[in-house]
């Protein structure tokens, strides 16, 4: 067994199989840094990535570094446009296979982007993010342009901002719906005014005007979302969802631009 006391890593592999291999027989007792990067020309065309790898490879990697760990970044291109691929089941994960991350509770960046996180749901989350307090990024199941129905809801976008307050930048896959604002944990949660960034991916949404609402009670500085076209720009096929972001985006506007004028008319009042 070989132990290292490097600050940072970087590795380049031609697969995610490799990575595991190349965590076998070393330890990072001390390690704060880590990029991961697949090299493109040896991925599959087909396949993202096979599913039977990846919780090998997690459990590897939290075997082979330290709580010490700070940040994670894992480099893949993610061009992947087949719907039957971006549907498949097969590529989703839940909590048991991501569960040997939590033992990184001094994390500040996480890139979690390159797994499909559709079997995580609102609780499974919560314990997740509990984890991770100090996380300022987050990167969850957005990287690829996911179409399979996801089991977190608007529910755990408030866990995670409950939980880590730190946060300045999400890129997330979630349902976007509607919850009940009086209740927990919305209801005793602070709002976050550094987060200025919110990406969502293919993110599905119903209710684009309580969805806006709520993100502005809970990130009263962010103005906008963003999210993924498809991979070519002349591909015709319906972006999904485009309608209903283009809606909260619209609604976001409003609302920051009414808390702006509200603001500066209470300034007013102060000084007269």
């Amino acid at each position: 067994m070989f132990t290292s006391k490097l600050d940072e890593l970087s590795i380049d592999a031609k697969s995610y199989r490799c990575l595991t291999q190349c965590f076998g027989d070393v330890r990072f007792l001390s390690c704060r840094s880590v990029v991961l990067s697949i090299d493109s020309d040896w991925m599959d065309a087909t396949e993202p990535y096979y599913p039977r790898d990846i919780p090998a490879l997690i459990v590897a990697f939290s075997e082979c570094f330290s709580p010490a760990l700070e940040q994670l970044h894992v480099k893949i291109e993610f061009d992947y446009d087949s719907e039957s691929i971006l549907n498949d089941h097969r590529f989703a994960f839940g909590f048991d296979v991501i569960a040997p991350f939590l033992q990184f509770n001094h994390l500040t960046k996480l890139g979690l982007d390159w797994l499909c996180t559709s079997d995580v749901d609102d609780e499974a989350f919560k314990n997740m993010v509990q984890s991770w307090p100090l996380l300022e990024e987050l990167r969850f199941g957005s990287g690829d342009r996911w179409l399979v129905p996801p089991s977190l809801t608007f529910t755990g976008i408030v866990h995670l901002i409950h939980h880590c307050r730190h946060l300045c930048s999400i890129d997330i896959h979630f349902a976007a719906c509607s919850i009940d604002a009086n209740s927990e944990p919305f209801s005793t949660t602070l709002p976050n005014e550094t987060i200025a960034r919110f990406f969502v991916g293919f993110s599905p949404i119903v209710d684009p005007k309580a969805v806006a609402c709520q993100l502005h009670a809970l990130l009263p500085n962010l103005t906008h979302v963003t999210r993924h076209k498809w991979v070519y720009d002349d591909d015709d096929r319906e972006v999904p969802f485009d309608e209903e972001w283009n809606r909260v985006n619209e609604y976001l506007q409003v609302l920051t631009e009414g808390a702006v004028l509200r603001e500066k008319i209470g300034e007013l009042w102060e000084e007269s």
